[in-house]
């Protein structure tokens, strides 16, 4: 009975751990290599800000000629005063009218220190064809 007793305690106690976390939603802007994290809503954390370095896995994001590569894969880090978030996604071409294309896409979070070393989350992103220009749109959960 001991036995049955423990492994329906640990189950319950997992099931509570699994539930308590935070999914705050998150705006971040990447313009010439430093960015802003905002968190939206009432009582949000104050924003953080610091360098941003992307490093392109495929494609170039930029435009040859009057062609601009269709997709593109990357990986960004976020440095901050919080501590660094590591970001992949991927996107694609999209025409725009009268304006070049937009890179739009999707992105997660692959990695974090800090305050974000346990942070998950995910999310949409728009960039210019140059990637000089990046804002990610989505959510992060952090673990309480």
């Amino acid at each position: 009975m001991l036995a049955a007793t423990t492994v329906v305690a640990a189950a319950l106690s997992q099931a509570a751990a699994a539930t308590l976390a935070k999914r705050a939603p998150v705006v971040i802007e990447v313009r010439a290599g430093t960015f802003t994290l905002a968190y939206e809503g009432a009582g949000s954390a104050a924003p953080d800000t610091g360098s941003a370095v992307a490093t392109v896995k495929s494609g170039d994001g930029r435009q040859t000629g009057a062609r601009l590569l269709d997709r593109v894969a990357a990986t960004a880090v976020l440095e901050g005063r919080d501590g660094s978030l590591t970001l992949r996604w991927r996107g694609e071409a999209k025409p725009r009218t009268g304006r070049s294309s937009a890179l739009v896409g999707t992105w997660s979070v692959v990695g974090g220190t800090g305050t974000y070393a346990a942070v998950t989350g995910r999310g949409s992103l728009t960039a210019d064809p140059r990637l000089e220009s990046v804002r990610y749109v989505g959510f992060l959960v952090t673990a309480l």
